[in-house]
């Protein structure tokens, strides 16, 4: 789930960008990628690609949430036997556009291995996301913006879903 910059340009390969041209489907890892891959901005082979590291966001209490956080930071509550999860508000929705979006929403441990992971949510298809509820005691849901790395949250009070 690691992004990858081209060292002789600005380019940035995301494995949740769709590139039709180039017959990359979404979700395509860039080890995944043809050994003959170039870059789409500068034709740099692959081997000039250097890795991003992940960049974790996470906040420890509800209080102060400022409007770009709040559209970010996955909101989520234990109905049962699921786990029932937002990554907005309703007086904040998610800007989707082809710039700026959602990569994923996920459970990890505390290892950081996915125990479950949904890639691209459609967002105007649900106004949620469900996951089952993990053996796991310990787990955390993220969420990876495109531009603005990963968010993480603890449980919340939200409850109106």
């Amino acid at each position: 789930m690691l992004k990858y910059h081209c060292m002789n340009c600005s380019y940035i390969y995301s494995p949740y960008i769709w590139d039709p041209e180039n017959n990359i489907e979404p979700v395509t890892f860039f080890e995944d990628l043809d050994e003959f891959w170039f870059c789409p901005s500068c034709h740099s082979n692959k081997d000039e690609f250097i890795e991003i590291k992940e960049n974790i966001q996470e906040l420890t209490n509800s209080l102060n949430i400022i409007p770009q956080e709040e559209t970010h930071i996955p909101f989520y509550k234990i109905m049962k036997d699921k786990i029932i999860v937002r990554v907005w508000s309703e007086e904040e929705p998610f800007p989707i556009d082809d710039n700026h979006f959602i990569e994923y929403v996920g459970i990890f441990d505390e290892n950081d291995d996915i125990i479950d992971i949904k890639y691209l949510p459609n967002f105007e298809e649900n106004n949620y996301i469900e996951f089952d509820l993990p053996d796991d005691d310990f787990f955390e849901i993220r969420s990876s913006c495109n531009i603005h790395w990963i968010w993480k949250w603890i449980k919340s009070e939200y409850t109106d879903l």
